[in-house]
């Protein structure tokens, strides 16, 4: 039963403050600002990109603002792929591309030089769709994510929200131009089919012209006349 020595009865006491400090401080906060899914028809998804605008949209108004004004001292991402579209694990309810994934992980470099001198760490995460020809969507997914992150790290650009709003009526933009030329071109069909439809009806209703009938030929008869006048010019 000896005594601890006086080192011990140090280490034993800097880890009695250690404790009464961290039960004075206040346990994490975790904030989880979720976003429903775009509800879009297939078609709006499959035709002009409307999802893809829309979701970053999302982080445009709601998730980048939280995140300027709380100011994290870094910024931790979980990098997961499976919500592209080709990846067959959310069912086709999500149309990302690897641009996306490219275009948010941009965003968030920003505001880390903006928020937290440029403090980012990324880890992998899920995506599961790993078949493709020469390389899978996974894969390009996972290139452009770090790609931008390591665009990033040599570049101090922070975020502007004026920037962000003129990127955004740009997209909008653009899509409202794909719908004008889309909706142009289903006009144009539209008529092209209704003039085709008159056009048969007029030629449907046109009583059918009849032929006159020929008589039958006495081919031996007309060889015996050309034979007698051929004879009667020699």
């Amino acid at each position: 039963d000896s005594k601890p020595s006086s080192f011990q009865t140090k280490s034993i006491n800097d880890l009695k403050k250690l404790y009464d400090h961290s039960i004075k401080v206040p346990s994490p906060l975790i904030l989880d600002v979720g976003v429903s899914l775009p509800g879009l028809s297939e078609e709006e998804v499959t035709s002009h990109g409307e999802y893809r605008h829309r979701w970053r949209n999302y982080f445009r108004d709601i998730i980048f603002p939280r995140l300027l004004i709380f100011k994290p001292d870094a910024i931790f991402i979980s990098a997961g792929f499976d919500a592209h579209k080709k990846d067959t694990i959310n069912a086709g309810y999500i149309s990302l591309v690897e641009e996306d994934f490219e275009w948010i992980t941009t965003q968030l470099v920003k505001i880390a030089n903006t928020c937290c001198d440029g403090r980012v760490i990324s880890a992998l995460e899920g995506g599961y769709q790993l078949g493709g020809e020469f390389s899978s969507a996974f894969a390009k997914s996972v290139k452009a994510h770090v790609n931008a992150l390591a665009v990033g790290a040599q570049s101090k650009s922070t975020y502007k929200t004026a920037e962000a709003d003129i990127e955004k009526n740009y997209e909008r933009n653009i899509l409202d131009e794909i719908q004008r030329k889309k909706l142009e071109k289903l006009e144009i069909i539209k008529v092209t089919e209704v003039v085709n439809e008159s056009t048969v009806n007029v030629v449907v209703d046109d009583p059918p012209v009849s032929k006159r009938r020929r008589s039958q030929v006495d081919y031996i008869a007309l060889d015996t006349e050309l034979n007698r006048k051929k004879n009667n010019e020699t």
